[in-house]
């Protein structure tokens, strides 16, 4: 008799564990087989980094999640060597833990390994940016001027980039930006409009993520910091005067946050500080160095895909 009260326990535990696996559609694949897309389980945490077992007809891979939006999850496979065993359209078995994997016999080895494929150090994340930001002037100061310019100064700022992760949280990224300078002198109005050629470094820190429930609830936020130089052109009209020339952004210094939306796309905020240096031409051929420095808050569109 006591034999026959652990088959309801038994059945239960089996039933219980069956929940656990679902069925999802494979969205997208990258090129390399590396990266894939599905839709967002709500069983899951928004954290980066969760691995799960994705199980076909006689092979299971473990990937764990990059970036977690509303309604779409991106993956990325965590043997160096494998390669997702399905395409797009695709329906697979799910399972919320990487020891769920399937035994497979050698005769299904070649579904997984790459053979000839040397081991890489996993996908490098690339893509483009759009950045707004709007600023106030803190200091500037003019050549053949005693002390610093009083005055008010806003500017107002956009920035098309690419770039590219150099490796795991460092990327470097290069793109045009504009800056438009508006500035109250003694009731004198000076305009000022620059282009530029920028380079940059940032860090986004992979392990250095943290949460902000209160504000945003079920996200993660991604926080980053980096570096960007610039050359370009500037031009000013001072009343009746006009000058043009060289400008220097020596450096431009952020720091801020990215807030995943649906993958591929992040959202950033941001605040940053730089120094600019422009060495321009008056009409009447003397040269004059301004040398500035701006405190800027702003926003970020950003795309994102990866190599492999």
């Amino acid at each position: 008799m006591g034999r026959f009260c652990y088959w309801p326990i038994l059945t239960f535990l089996i039933s219980f564990e069956a929940l656990a696996w679902k069925l999802l559609i494979i969205r997208s694949v990258s090129d390399a087989g590396r990266v894939f897309t599905t839709r967002t389980l709500k069983e899951l945490d928004r954290l980066p980094g969760q691995e799960g077992t994705f199980t076909v007809d006689n092979a299971s891979i473990v990937a764990e999640t990059v970036e977690i939006g509303d309604f779409y999850t991106r993956w990325r496979l965590k043997d160096p060597l494998a390669k997702a065993p399905f395409e797009r359209g695709l329906t697979v078995t799910f399972h919320p833990s990487p020891k769920a994997v399937w035994p497979l016999q050698k005769s299904f080895g070649p579904t997984l390994a790459l053979l000839g494929k040397k081991p890489d150090d996993g996908a490098k994340m690339k893509g483009w940016q759009l950045r707004f930001h709007s600023g106030l002037g803190l200091t500037e100061s003019v050549s053949g001027v005693s002390g610093a310019v009083e005055g008010t100064r806003n500017l107002l700022q956009g920035e098309f980039s690419r770039f590219q992760e150099i490796f795991r949280g460092f990327r470097w990224n290069m793109g045009m930006r504009l800056d438009i300078e508006s500035n109250e002198v003694r009731d004198l109005i000076a305009r000022s409009n620059r282009g530029y050629l920028i380079f940059g470094l940032g860090f986004y820190p992979g392990e250095g993520r943290f949460r902000l429930n209160e504000l945003f609830p079920g996200k993660t936020l991604s926080p980053h910091v980096g570096l960007s130089l610039g050359l370009g052109y500037s031009s000013g009209q001072w009343g009746p005067f006009s000058q043009s020339g060289l400008s220097l952004v020596l450096p431009h210094i952020w720091a801020g946050f990215d807030l995943p939306l649906n993958p591929p796309w992040n959202l950033g905020f941001e605040i940053g500080l730089e120094s600019v240096i422009s060495h321009e031409k008056l009409p009447g051929g003397q040269k004059q160095k301004i040398s500035q420095t701006n405190g800027k808050v702003g926003f970020s569109f950003r795309y994102s895909s990866d190599d492999g």
